[in-house]
Formats: structure tokens, sequence, C-alpha cells
């Protein structure tokens, strides 16, 4: 009798662990979580982009090729900030855009005028946007005409909590300052040329390989020796210094000013950190191959997130 009982134990015990060991790898291969809860899948359209660990606004409007106050702007984000955060989901390409509440700059535009033929103050957009005297204004910039209707039909929601430019309260202001002339905003030739009130470096010693080819080479490649150095070719602070980027392998992306970002990739090692201040012509990488097929750098200028011509700001050689 003993005997019987002893052998319906141990069946009993084996039969509780397989029961156990198969729910452990039931659970493995189940979409839960962790913690037991089902993620439901997220679908992302055509014009979104997901934020992933090391990402920073400057790299996602770098891939999108818009500019970081634009991206900003239609998801609600501070741009003076530009805090965002691993899951958030923002909307990269300006689809559904209020035209009625949202203005983009053409050649010969000033804030006055634009002022006026929208029945408002200068006042009153300069508050909204945070422009500040003498009012300067850029060929493609987007103005919020109004900060009490949406700038943006169809975007999705995101997790941010900071605030837009279109957000802030409009100032009760009625009259423009007197003494400030209005900045007319230059041809789209003029305003892309070499003009950019930087003074400019080459980035690297060595043979352009590959020239910039609008809509199809979006910067210079330049061939040398795996190891050599990288410098910055103008004053400015490190935006992104990573390899989230596909096809640009370790990069550094420097801003300049409003206007003007500058990008290095296919580096070997990165010599700087994000938010560092950089001097022109200080090193700032070492030139290698990563995401590429053989040793080079990838060199770009970005004007408000459009790439251009850096044979037509770099010193001739």
């Amino acid at each position: 009798m003993k005997n019987w009982i002893s052998l319906l134990v141990v069946l009993s015990s084996v039969f509780f662990i397989g029961c156990t060991s198969s729910n452990r790898y039931s659970h493995r291969s189940s979409t839960t979580s962790k913690h037991g809860i089902v993620k439901p899948a997220i679908r992302l359209g055509d014009d979104q982009y997901m934020v992933k660990q090391g990402d920073t606004l400057f790299s996602i409007a770098f891939m999108n090729g818009i500019d970081y106050r634009t991206l900003a702007l239609i998801n609600n984000i501070d741009p003076n900030t530009a805090i965002i955060h691993p899951g958030d989901i923002l909307t990269v390409k300006i689809k559904g855009l209020n035209t009625q509440n949202v203005y983009r700059v053409k050649g010969g535009d000033t804030l006055f005028s634009i002022a006026k033929n929208h029945h408002t103050t200068v006042a009153n957009l300069a508050k909204i946007n945070k422009i500040n005297p003498p009012y300067t204004i850029n060929l493609g910039q987007l103005i919020v005409l109004d900060n009490s209707k949406k700038i943006y039909d169809k975007v999705t929601p995101t997790q941010n909590k900071t605030q837009s430019v279109a957000a802030t309260k409009p100032t009760t202001t009625t009259n423009p300052p007197k003494k400030e002339t209005p900045q007319v905003v230059k041809n789209e030739q003029s305003a892309y040329n070499k003009q950019s009130k930087l003074s400019w470096k080459w980035p690297t010693k060595g043979t352009i390989i590959n020239n910039y080819v609008k809509n199809s080479n979006s910067g210079i490649d330049i061939a040398g020796t795996k190891g050599q150095n990288i410098v910055s070719a103008a004053n400015g602070k490190v935006v992104y210094a990573g390899n989230a980027l596909r096809g640009y392998g370790n990069l550094i992306i420097i801003k300049h000013n409003d206007d003007y970002l500058s990008a290095y990739a296919h580096n070997d090692k990165l010599l700087v950190k994000e938010t560092q201040s950089v001097k022109a012509g200080q090193v700032i990488a070492k030139m290698g191959s990563t995401d590429s097929d053989r040793v080079n750098l990838h060199f770009e200028i970005r004007y408000r997130g459009e790439a251009v011509n850096p044979n037509l700001y770099l010193p001739r050689k």
C-alpha cells in the first residue's frame, strides 16, 4: 500500500512539473510581455516615425530631410529644448497640413507683409512663432498664423509633454516696435548660396571620389586612410553622435546656427559627444568604413534640413 502511495506521489509531481514547464515555454513563444500583459502591435503610417533609444530631434529631422524646427512644430515639441522620448510617435511628413492656419514663407516676404495679408499683427506672429527682432524669417519657413486653431489636421498624438510654438498664448500688444526694419526673404537662388556667414574648413584631407548630385548623392565622399583625422568644418555644437541612422555608420551631426548643420559619416571612432561645443578644425572623429564598402568620409551640409552642395561652401583647394 505504501508503495502505491509513493508511486502516486511521484507521478503527481512529474505531471505538475510537466504542466509548469509547458506553461513556461508557451509564454516564451507568446506575444505577452514579461508582466503577462499583451502588447498590441503598433502600426505606423508612411508619414510617422517611432522614436528609438539614441534618437534626437536633429537626427530624425536629418534622416527625413526636413528642418528640425518644422519637425518640432508639427509634433508639439518645443524646438528650444527638443525633448523627445523613446516610444514617441512623430509625424515626419507634412501631409494634411491645415493651410488655413499655417503660412510657408516665399521669396520677398517679411513678417510685416505676412501679418498685413493675414489681418494680424507682427507682435502676435512674433510671439506665437518665437521670432525675435529684427524679425528675420527664412525661405520655406512655416509661420503659424493663429494659435487658437489646429496647425495639423491629422497629426498622431505624441507622448511629449513639452509645448509647441503654436501652443503659446498670443500677446496683447497691438503695435510692433517702430525702430525695427523688416527682413526681406531673399529668393531661392540666393538663399542657398555660399553666403552662410560661417567660416568653413575642409573636414579632412583626401580625394573626392563622389561629388554632390541633387536627389542622388546628398554630399561628397572623400577617400582616405583608416584612422586619419576628421575635423569640424565650422564652429558649432554636436547634436548627434551615434550609429542609429542606416547607411551612415558612425555619424556625427553638428549644428552651426539656426540654418546650417553638417554631417560626418562612416567614421571608425567618434571623439565627441552630444551637446559638446566644437571649433572649426577641431578633431571630432577618425576616418573609417562603417556602413560603407571602403574607407572614406561622407560629408554633408544641410540648409534648413535640405542637403546643399558642400563645394559651394568649402574653400577652393
